[in-house]
């Protein structure tokens, strides 16, 4: 039998993203039963919070419903492709590990009954929560590259003859960039909200490498970038690590490095060590700064 309560709170869930598209964090609030006859989903400043008594409910509701449409899926009852996404929506902004929901959303990121932007900012929101959550990063980054395929462009290896293509990436168009851009303070954001949070770096890693093929350009500004990052963190092993990732990948172009911008790899290493020892000096108890020096 449904319950009744949760078709009013997937209902309210709803029509509170319509009213406000730009919702941008989202917690549980500490009500453990309902209090006023009042709707226990708050927006404020754009700002959801949604009362803790209802949170199971409004979850398992949407679950049994979406699970149930997945089940007779080509010969059950048909539902709205909207619908199905704000089923998948209600379902992850509790339990983002649930694949499956990941997964119904990439099928209707292949049919084009979801924009890849709009799927982004679903995962943003659920990063505010749950900011350790390895599903909602492995998601991101199958958007991305798909988004990033999709601006690589197809050139003619042989002028007389296009029956012959290669796929020859073109530079970072102001879409791409804006996105990468997002998602490096997505990450600094997760990091932020979760202490050594091996999702958030590792990601950050993989937009280096896919979205600038490890550009010396880019792993210079992010060396520059994070000092003071991981000066306030210095106990963050996979902070830490990312810094590792940035000096190795310098390493492997030193010649590169060298030859191009006039900057030999010993005079960084060195400079990373100066940075440990005076921080091993404040903060003379934290191994993480034993492990990188």
């Amino acid at each position: 039998m449904t319950d009744g309560r949760g078709v009013r709170l997937l209902t309210d869930l709803n029509n509170i993203f319509k009213r406000d598209p730009n919702i941008d964090e989202y917690d549980v609030l500490p009500v453990i039963e309902p209090k006023h006859n009042k709707s226990p989903l708050v927006v404020v400043d754009h700002k959801l919070g949604v009362e803790l008594w209802c949170v199971s409910i409004l979850y398992q509701h949407a679950y049994d419903r979406l699970f149930s449409w997945r089940d007779k899926n080509g010969g059950g009852k048909f539902i709205d492709p909207v619908e199905v996404g704000n089923l998948c929506r209600a379902v992850l902004l509790v339990n983002p590990e649930c694949y499956t929901a990941w997964n119904i959303r990439k099928e209707c990121v292949e049919s084009c009954t979801l924009n890849i932007e709009d799927d982004l900012k679903l995962g943003r929101l659920i990063l505010t929560k749950h900011p350790k959550s390895p599903e909602t990063f492995i998601h991101r980054r199958w958007l991305l590259q798909r988004y990033i395929n999709q601006c690589l462009i197809f050139l003619p290896t042989n002028q007389n003859s296009s029956s012959n293509n290669t796929l020859i990436p073109v530079q970072l168009n102001t879409n791409i960039q804006r996105l990468v851009t997002q998602e490096f303070a997505v990450c600094l954001h997760a990091a932020e909200h979760y202490p050594c949070n091996y999702h958030a770096w590792s990601h950050r890693i993989w937009l280096i490498q896919t979205a600038y093929n490890n550009s010396i350009q880019v792993l210079l500004t992010e060396l520059q970038k994070t000092i003071i990052w991981f000066a306030q963190h210095v106990s963050d092993h996979s902070g830490f690590h990312y810094r590792q990732f940035l000096l190795t990948s310098l390493m492997n172009q030193s010649k590169t490095l060298l030859h191009k911008y006039h900057i030999d790899i010993n005079d960084i290493i060195t400079q990373e060590f100066d940075k440990t020892c005076d921080l091993i000096a404040c903060f003379p108890g934290h191994e993480a700064l034993w492990y990188h020096r």
